[in-house]
């Protein structure tokens, strides 16, 4: 599933956003959702440090202060991330989960 377009912009697209959030949790093995935790994510996300939706590894993004939320390449280092899979990514984080495990 690719992520949806227009991350900053959210309205109209809130349903799309949290359908592939829901998706990508849910094939991480997350069956019960924490709400709280994953609207605290959303409304900490700053939106106006994307650049085409991406959070991206340049080192002066404040947005990317933590490169664990980042995907990883094949090497295991920190890729421009879509914001979406950012949050996911935060969510596993911060619920001690590992991504793909």
């Amino acid at each position: 599933m690719l992520p949806p377009n227009d991350v900053g912009e959210g309205w109209g697209m809130e349903d799309a956003h949290f359908d592939y959030i829901y998706e990508k949790l849910s094939a991480n093995g997350i069956t019960d959702l924490n709400i709280e935790l994953l609207a605290d994510i959303m409304a900490r996300f700053d939106y106006d440090l994307l650049s085409d939706d991406v959070c991206t590894v340049k080192a002066n993004n404040p947005l990317v202060y933590n490169k664990s939320y980042l995907d990883k390449d094949e090497n295991g280092n920190p890729t421009d991330t879509h914001a979406l899979d950012f949050m996911v990514n935060q969510y596993l984080q911060k619920t001690g989960q590992v991504q793909g495990e």
